[in-house]
């Protein structure tokens, strides 16, 4: 609700001095409001600002200004404009509700603004349905209410009604709402798994309901969604806690939990749904044996044992080949259950015997095997030996055996059985699994140890096998084994008794366990030898077939041939001896047989793989030769040759001079004829000469051919190596320094220059260009090769020729000096009587002047000069007279001139474009009428103007 301000007027004189004459007054006040006067202006002038909003506004002021002089203007003091309300005014009311509590009921809340409001009564503030609350003074905008405790029965276009009790005209209605229903409504419900109930394989759901408004009658009901529930009695106290027992836990997908009240079944809540516990112990096969017990004509014939636990029971047990021949069985199922596989085709294809439950097609097992003609048996490949080594031959694969009999001993009582299935020769395995107690207090055994008293177990067991420890009558030795399975190898061809007694009646009664017996018979097995063993150690001396037989006397045999190769390596020599020492000619010739090529040769003195040499000096020679199994034989051949030439001394002399060949040699030696420096051209005499400086072998060759050399060297004196001094050029009258440095040859060096003896460093003036050639002698008169220095000397200094010159008074004229020869590095400039020393200069003498340039360079090269003349010319006098200097048209005029000089040449400007260069008296006609401005220029014979 909104009630609009009474209005008021501001009136009052505004005094003003030389207004404009257009325009306007304009008086307007803080708020906008204004009144205005169009001219004539007259002062004093009343003015009224009428219908202003009394809303009491503060610091407001009149302003007036005349708008044709927007400089002339005034503003009042500040005053605060009246309030002009008649009545309190509430200006506006809000509103909200709050959640329903738990008795049903709400809240309503807001504030309410108002302006002039009374100071005495009550403020009222009233829903629709008669709800209030009062306020009391005093009284400050906005205020803030709360109605409580409202019944939450959802009425509809309900509002607030809000009023002071001492200004009843002052009050406001809110907008229509509706209020909220208030009923039982549960509002969550959560829960948690207890752990698994693994005997029972069931599981608790524990929770909370969380519920306003629940009613005080019935029942609350929370329930799964198999079924299992829970039933809660008043009254009902919330949060409600609920627990729901022995649920079977089968791992139920999307599960959820209803909770309702029975005497409401509307108030109700289903959770979110979750998957149940899995507490079920799953269906599992332990174990599902197979072997083959028989060899028909049909095919094989497999039969083994299936373990299992968990089992279903409904549906059947399969087990099948993957060939599609299969047993079935109907429940109930026990473990274990033995099964049989006939008509197996033994096509040596991998293969497996898998059984699984109908109705539980997840529990399965699969166990390999691969149907081969049985039995089987086979060695350990073929191989080969050395002569003269054993090697043990073995079984390495051999049948698992035939299942022939199988029973379980028990302990609660006396126990004795007898198998008469073990009389055929042979191998037989028993296989015993299972554990037991027995003997006084019991103790933890299986077949072979008591492992529950004894840490490691003790090799020990209460059971007697043929009336023995069962540890003593297989043929290999048992090991603990954690999983309580062993397997006693014994020989057959005979029954076998396995029994157990206790020595009191009593002490059967806390026995308990049970051990399983199967016994396979491994075959007859024996090799074309006669040894009966699955190892068989032989020392054949040459390649042999060995044959192994295995026979399960019920028409399934089996055999397997092994090659033994007997490497006996065999051999041939020949050899020849060395003609002459050193002649490498001797050969070895082996030949080899016997070994399993291929054949390695390992000599000892070179890496050659041959069994033959040759091109062999006298020596021992051994080689091992290796066959491809390593079967080795050693073979020593010597290799022998005549006396070997004797050289006792050998005598040189040097060269004399470096490279003159004049070196000689003389070899002293036993048993030589001939002798020879280049192993070709042989001669009687030892002594050789003419040699030249170098590394030599001299060889000596005996009567039968036979030759031996050694090495010898002419040495030579070091060569006479000059290094002279550069060419060089010089100044006239300058002095050279020629020099060389001499290194080599034998003794101190004697110069020469030009053919005259000299030192070897010399100055020299020379006059003209020369050569001075410089060798050198050593003292075993050696010379050396001859260099030459070139000297040479600079031309004289030239300058080139400087004409005379002619210049006018005043003139400046340059002078270039232009120099010639010497060495041509820096030259010196002397001018006189300028005393400049640079090569150019500026000279502008008053009168005509000689001058002289002297030149000159920093070495002993004589200086040169040269002599000109500056001439200085006066300027010409020139004057002229015209006889006429005006007349009428045409104009006829003579110029006369006065020259001194007389000599030069003229040039007149007669004004009207014409000219002359005639210098004494020129005639003139001027046919246009005008000022004519006339001059005479007169270039004397220097080229000098006129002043």
């Amino acid at each position: 609700m909104y009630r609009e301000h009474n209005p008021f007027n501001i009136s009052g004189v505004i005094n003003f001095a030389n207004p404009p004459t257009t325009g306007q007054l304009v008086v307007q006040n803080c708020s906008g409001d204004q009144m205005t006067f169009n001219p004539p202006f007259n002062s004093p002038l009343n003015y009224q600002i009428n219908g202003i909003n009394g809303d009491g506004t503060t610091n407001c002021n009149v302003y007036a200004y005349f708008t044709a002089d927007p400089t002339c203007t005034i503003t009042s003091n500040s005053f605060d404009e009246p309030y002009c309300f008649t009545n309190c005014d509430i200006t506006s009311i809000t509103n909200s509700v709050s959640n329903c509590d738990v008795l049903g009921q709400f809240n309503l809340l807001g504030n309410i603004q108002f302006i002039n409001q009374p100071t005495t009564g009550s403020l009222v503030v009233k829903n629709c349905s008669g709800d209030s609350t009062i306020l009391n003074p005093p009284f400050t905008s906005p205020i803030n209410y709360s109605i409580s405790n409202i019944v939450g029965d959802g009425t509809t276009n309900c509002q607030v009604v809000a009023y002071f009790t001492d200004s009843l005209q002052c009050t406001i209605q809110s907008n229509s709402y509706t209020e909220p229903t208030c009923v039982c409504t549960i509002n969550t419900i959560n829960h948690s798994f207890s752990t698994c109930d693994t005997i029972n394989q069931t599981f608790d759901i524990a929770g909370i309901v969380d519920v306003i408004l629940p009613p005080t009658t019935g029942q609350l009901v929370v329930k799964n969604c198999s079924g299992d529930s829970t039933i809660i009695s008043p009254p009902f106290n919330s949060p409600i806690s609920f627990t729901i027992s022995g649920i079977n836990a089968d791992g139920t997908q999307n599960c959820t939990l209803t909770a309702y009240f029975t005497d409401d079944p509307s108030c109700s809540i289903i959770s979110s749904p979750f998957l149940e516990p899995n507490c079920l112990l799953p269906c599992q096969f332990i174990d599902v044996t197979t072997a083959m017990d028989s060899c028909t004509v049909s095919g094989l014939h497999y039969s083994g044992l299936i373990t299992f636990q968990n089992q279903p029971s409904s549906g059947q047990l399969i087990v099948s080949d993957c060939n599609g021949n299969q047993q079935v069985f109907n429940p109930p199922f026990f473990s274990p259950t033995s099964y049989e596989i006939h008509d197996v085709i033994p096509n040596g294809v991998p293969c497996q015997m898998t059984a699984y439950f109908s109705a539980d097609t997840t529990c399965t097992h699969v166990t390999p095997f691969t149907p081969d003609d049985v039995p089987f048996i086979s060695i350990e490949m073929d191989t080969s030996i050395c002569i003269g080594e054993q090697v043990e031959l073995y079984v390495d694969t051999i049948s698992g055996g035939l299942l022939v009999d199988q029973f379980t001993m028990i302990f609660n009582q006396a126990f004795s059985y007898t198998s008469t299935v073990t009389t055929q020769p042979g191998m037989y395995y028993a296989e015993i699994s299972g554990t037991y107690t027995a003997v006084g207090m019991p103790h933890i055994r299986d077949a072979a140890f008591n492992y529950g008293a004894f840490n490691p177990p003790l090799q020990h067991s209460e059971w007697k096998w043929n009336g023995q420890n069962p540890n003593t009558q297989s043929i290999v030795p048992t090991i603990y084994n954690p999983n309580h399975v062993y397997q006693f190898f014994f020989q057959g061809g005979a029954v076998q008794n396995f029994a157990f007694s206790e020595l009191q009646a009593n002490w059967y009664n806390d026995n308990h366990g049970q051990l399983d017996f199967k016994i396979y018979y491994l075959g007859n097995m024996y090799w074309s030898n006669g040894v009966t063993s699955l190892n068989n150690l032989i020392t054949p001396t040459v390649s042999s077939d060995y044959i192994v037989y295995l026979d399960y006397v019920n028409g399934c045999t089996s055999t397997d041939t092994v090659q033994v190769v007997v490497s006996d390596l065999q051999y041939t020599s020949q050899s020849t001896s060395v003609s002459c020492i050193g002649l490498h000619d001797g050969l070895i010739d082996l030949d080899f047989s016997g070994g399993l090529e291929p054949l390695n040769y390992n000599w000892s003195h070179t890496a050659l793989n041959t069994d033959s040499l040759s091109g062999l000096d006298t020596g021992t020679y051994q080689l091992i030769v290796t066959d491809s199994i390593g079967c080795s034989d050693t073979v020593v051949t010597t290799i022998t040759g005549p006396q070997l030439i004797t050289i006792n001394q050998i005598d040189t002399i040097r060269e004399l001079c470096f490279g003159d060949c004049s070196g000689q040699m003389t070899v002293s030696a036993t048993g030589a004829y001939f002798y020879s420096i280049d192993s070709i051209n042989f001669q009687a005499d030892s002594s050789f000469s003419g040699l030249c400086s170098g590394n030599y072998n001299v060889y000596l060759r005996d009567s039968a051919g036979c030759q031996n050399l050694a090495p010898f060297s002419i040495i030579s004196p070091s060569e006479i190596l000059l290094t002279p001094s550069n060419d060089t050029t010089v100044c006239i009258g300058g002095t050279a320094n020629v020099n060389v440095q001499g290194t080599g040859g034998t003794g101190g060096l004697t110069y020469f220059t030009n053919s005259f003896p000299s030192s070897n460093s010399q100055l020299i003036t020379p006059l003209l260009d020369s050569i001075f050639c410089i060798s050198a002698v050593d003292a075993n008169g050696c010379r050396s090769d001859t260099h030459c220095i070139n000297v040479a000397i600079f031309p004289p200094l030239q300058i080139a020729s400087i004409n005379d010159i002619d210049i006018c008074v005043g003139d400046t004229v340059i002078v270039l000096a232009q120099v010639s020869g010497g060495s041509g590095v820096t030259y010196n400039y002397s001018w006189t009587p300028s005393n400049s020393s640079d090569s150019i200069v500026l000279l502008h003498p008053s009168s005509t002047q000689q001058y002289t340039l002297t030149v000159s360079e920093n070495c002993e090269t004589p200086a040169t000069s040269e002599d000109f003349e500056i001439v200085v010319n006066q300027y010409p006098v020139a004057d002229f007279s015209a006889d006429v200097l005006s007349s009428c048209l045409p104009l006829e005029t003579t110029f006369s001139s006065v020259i001194s000089p007389s000599t030069g040449s003229c040039l007149w400007d007669l004004g009207d474009g014409t000219s002359s260069t005639t210098c004494n008296t020129v005639s003139h006609v001027y046919v246009d009428s005008g000022c004519y401005d006339i001059s005479l220029q007169v270039i004397s014979t220097e080229d000098v103007l006129p002043l």
